[in-house]
């Protein structure tokens, strides 16, 4: 089996500071077949908040004529903000997101739930792990997987160990109590990776793939490190994940899983991209 059914992207809101005319043409050249949009980013909305219609189908026109497909819509949004007039602007926001996927080609938006912290929402707040933050959080998710069945959209929820969704045990009751009509994740087991995980990173990776592959239409290709209590994720290779477990159960599980390189810059990621194709390469030479 070769990996040559893989398709490699990038989140590309991290690319700041040129059109997104050039940042199309700079992901073709750097080898990237595949995007992962902020619709809020600036080069895509013009600073108008939501783009229209319009605006998102002449985006998506811009990344075709690259040679490049808008994999899903990165919506990364705190949905647990802990104001409930924010909490609502905030929902309402993502509706409109939702509603934006057809016409920028893609049936998919991703988001983490973020959390209860009134100061940092990533922050690891003790109140996102009790029952009563679940208990906020299933309702307003029933409500986004409305708004996505509704148009034909699936929400892919990318967990965090500091947030509301936290842990596989958590998408494993999303999937129980909510089903998957509308639903999905982003499979990322950097984010779900806690200090003890780094002793055993294959069981770890393996609970992620277990609980989460199967319905998981795009992965995340980043790394992992705890610093000072906080789960930092850095660009693939330049932390502490054993890279070749992840390859290797990619290879196995995964094959040709659209694959989102995170947390560079646009100077880095010729690199990273390289790191990544290597990774997977070198796993299948040994296999």
């Amino acid at each position: 089996m070769s990996n040559k059914g893989m398709e490699y992207g990038a989140l590309c809101h991290e690319f700041e500071g040129i059109s997104i005319e050039e940042t199309a043409e700079r992901m073709r050249e750097i080898g990237f077949t595949i995007v992962q949009l902020d619709p809020r980013a600036a080069n895509v909305s013009l600073g108008e908040g939501l783009p229209s219609p319009k605006r998102a189908q002449q985006v998506r026109r811009i990344f075709e004529a690259q040679g490049i497909r808008i994999a899903a819509l990165a919506g990364y949004s705190n949905l647990m903000d802990c104001n409930p007039s924010k909490r609502e602007k905030v929902l309402e926001v993502f509706e409109g997101m939702i509603a934006l996927c057809e016409h920028f080609g893609t049936s998919y938006i991703a988001t983490e739930t973020g959390g209860l912290d009134p100061v940092n929402p990533w922050a690891n707040s003790p109140l996102n792990h009790t029952e009563e933050a679940w208990d906020e959080f299933v309702p307003l998710l029933r409500r986004l997987q409305g708004k996505a069945i509704e148009h034909d959209a699936v929400i892919l929820l990318e967990g965090y160990v500091n947030n509301v969704l936290s842990t596989t045990d958590k998408a494993k009751r999303i999937i129980e109590e909510l089903g998957m009509k509308g639903l999905g994740f982003v499979l990322d087991p950097f984010n779900y990776m806690n200090p003890e995980d780094f002793d055993d990173q294959r069981q770890a990776f393996g609970r992620v793939f277990e609980a989460i592959g199967a319905y998981s239409p795009i992965a995340h290709a980043k790394d992992a490190v705890w610093i000072d209590e906080w789960l930092v994720t850095p660009r693939a290779g330049t932390g502490l994940a054993e890279w070749p477990i992840y390859a290797e159960m990619l290879r196995q599980y995964k094959p040709e899983i659209p694959l989102l390189l995170e947390h560079m810059k646009l100077e880095e990621a010729e690199e990273s991209l390289r790191f990544v194709q290597d990774a997977l390469r070198i796993n299948h030479l040994q296999i």
